[in-house]
């Protein structure tokens, strides 16, 4: 999802609906897929449209229809991962991700680039290299 977001953010594009029915998973790659890029709009530009269902993972910039900017998608996507997690989930990662989708917008990291970086190296810490993992969407059967 990081890297995904940090190409938009290259080309000045903020997406502007990360939440979970927008980040599909291949079973058998486990790549990622973030979809309805309808929403997306030009870094600086308020987001036109808010998906009623998933209104609660839009940051208050959003929802007062000021301007979006990186700082927009790194919060849904903290919310977003965190949707995903489990109980089980490390609090290292939980208390990353809730470290960035934080309210208060100055306060809220920019640089997705950065913190792909940090995620990474704190899956590094947790679990070593990264290795493949068979992927069930039923984990009990």
């Amino acid at each position: 999802l990081f890297e995904i977001v940090t190409f938009a953010h290259s080309l000045g594009i903020v997406h502007g609906c990360i939440n979970p029915t927008n980040f599909l998973i291949n079973p058998e790659t486990h790549g990622g897929m973030l979809i309805d890029w309808c929403y997306s709009v030009n870094s600086g530009k308020p987001i036109q449209i808010i998906a009623t269902p998933n209104e609660s993972d839009y940051p208050p910039e959003v929802r007062t229809r000021h301007n979006a900017t990186r700082r927009t998608d790194t919060y849904m996507i903290g919310k977003t991962l965190l949707h995903l997690a489990d109980s089980t989930c490390q609090s290292s990662i939980t208390g990353f991700l809730k470290s960035i989708s934080i309210a208060p917008y100055a306060y809220r990291p920019s640089n997705t680039q950065s913190l792909m970086l940090k995620f990474k190296a704190i899956q590094f810490g947790l679990f070593g290299s990264p290795h493949f993992h068979p992927f069930s969407m039923y984990p009990n059967l």
